[in-house]
């Protein structure tokens, strides 16, 4: 990843962004945080999107740790599972994200937010995590034409 360094929205809030350049069977990583304000409890049952054909940065790991945590050890950093979040709970989240296939010369994919489904209640939800950064993944320079399948 190439930092690109520090902005504002224009809502004020300040963001990193980077730039990630396309490599077929790459990967990169995000990091954010999910906390549950108030309320009641609910229970996270998924995180990312399902698998789509032709998609060319599938998830390929979720991981999770308990916050505070992050960079203590590897050890706590386990496989996705569902998981209860009660109020006050913060839990810190590790996608991978593998590139795949073939991105057309000069072009550009935005990757911004998560997808999480929990359920409350019994009633299944979703919602979109925005991520702390903005990362722009980059096709190649140069002439690079996709195949036909693409």
């Amino acid at each position: 990843m190439i930092n690109q360094g520090g902005f504002t929205s224009p809502d004020g809030d300040e963001f990193t962004a980077y730039r990630v350049p396309f490599r077929p069977g790459g990967t990169f990583r995000v990091w954010f945080s999910l906390i549950l304000d108030r309320g009641p409890g609910i229970t996270i049952t998924h995180i990312g999107w399902p698998p789509r054909a032709g998609d060319s940065l599938p998830i390929a790991r979720v991981q999770v740790q308990p916050w505070g945590t992050l960079g203590t050890s590897p050890r706590t950093l386990t496989p996705f599972r569902p998981f209860s979040l009660g109020p006050g709970v913060e839990v810190d989240v590790l996608a991978t994200i593998r590139m795949r296939g073939c991105e057309p010369a000069h072009s550009s994919l935005g990757f911004g937010s998560m997808p999480v489904t929990y359920r409350f209640l019994g009633i299944t939800q979703h919602t979109t995590v925005f991520l702390p950064e903005s990362i722009e993944v980059v096709g190649p320079t140069g002439v690079l034409e996709c195949p036909p399948a693409w």
